[in-house]
This record gives C-alpha cells, structure tokens and sequence, in this order.
C-alpha cells in the first residue's frame, strides 16, 4: 500500500542524475506476448550496485488509442486523482511559458492521518516522452521516463522506467511489493481512461 502513494507512477520520478541515466530494459517475448493480450509488463527490483537504496521499476502496457489521447490524459494534472489510487490533488506550481516543462505537486493519502507530498519537474518531449526529476518533497531519490511508442494509429505502448527511494525508512520489500501491486493498477486504469476518451470522439465525429 506504501508505494501507491510513492508513485505517480504516472508523472514522478534524482537527486542529481537525469532520466536519461536509467538503464534500459528489454522485453522478453513473454514480456512482448502478454503485451499483446492486453496485460501489463511490470519489474521491479533493486539494482544492488546503486548506493541510494533506490528501487528499479520497469513498466509497458498495450493501450488501444492514439498517442495524442493518451498523451493529452497523462499530461493532466486534474485527470490524477482518477488515475492513481489514493491520490488526493495534483497542483502545477511553475511551469515554461512554452509549456515545454513544468513542476508539479500531487499530495497522496498514506492514511487517516498522513498525506505524502511528491514535488517533482516533467519535462515533455515531442509530444511522445516525459522526463522525470526530483524538485522537492518527501522524495530521495526520484528520476524517470515515461515514453509513448507508435504501434499503429490506434494502438500506443506505454513504458515506464524509474529509480525512486522515499527520503524516509522504509523496507526494500515493502517497496518492491508496493510498487508491483500498484503500477499494473495505474497503467491499466491509464489505458481504460484513454480507451472511453477514443470512444467518446469517435462517437462526437459520427454525428
């Protein structure tokens, strides 16, 4: 339950290192054949040669709509809260007059009594790529990449690679288990929000 409230998994994610730093992940072809019917891919694990604690996470799914709709969900800081469980507010704090990148603040429930707060700067590139890193909050260690991939004009793969480490003790293992119960959840409530907006333009264009 902990790393739902450690991820935004759809928008977080060092200290100092960019997100061009992570490593990259291959697909197996289990990885490709579950892609292709329809679940998603997620690895988790800790890299014991980094020396920040820090978790790897990997993450793909398969989502039947065109880049620019799921392009235009993940970029919306309102749509947050319906996207990530126990996500409470998402509020852009600084951002480029071009749009080009921004800094956003999402505060998530942990319990009755505690709210994480996750302070971090997206920038966006090409309209198909979003680079995480780390400006503040309750985060040690938090960089990324979440990247949009043209399968056809109406079938975008989403993948997600991020290193992230809460600046509070907390259990590799919770981490771990945390994170693989709760990215699968993102990534698919990702695709069903960009599979009704695709519905929901085809059916304004049909009339």
């Amino acid at each position: 339950m902990l790393f739902r409230v450690l991820t935004f998994a759809v928008f977080l994610f060092a200290q100092s290192a960019s997100a061009a730093e992570l490593s990259p992940f291959t697909l197996s072809p289990s990885d490709a054949d579950l892609l292709k019917q329809g679940d998603a891919v997620v690895k988790v694990w800790r890299d014991k040669a980094r020396d920040d604690k820090a978790i790897d996470v990997f993450g793909a799914i398969d989502i039947p709509a065109p880049q620019n709709i799921v392009w235009d969900i993940m970029t919306d800081c309102a749509r947050t809260e319906t996207i990530v469980p126990r996500m409470k507010s998402c509020e852009v704090v600084d951002a480029a007059p071009d749009e080009s990148w921004d800094i956003r603040e999402q505060k998530s429930k942990v319990n009755f009594m505690i709210t994480h707060t996750s302070r971090f700067r997206s920038d966006y590139v090409d309209g198909n790529k979003i680079l995480i890193e780390n400006a503040g909050g309750d985060m040690k260690v938090q960089q990324g990449i979440w990247e949009l991939i043209i399968l056809s004009p109406t079938l975008t793969r989403l993948r997600y690679r991020a290193a992230t480490a809460p600046s509070f003790p907390v259990a590799t293992s919770r981490l771990i288990k945390g994170s693989q119960e709760s990215l699968p959840v993102i990534l698919n409530n990702l695709r069903e929000a960009a599979k009704a907006d695709y519905l929901d333009l085809i059916d304004a264009d049909s009339r």
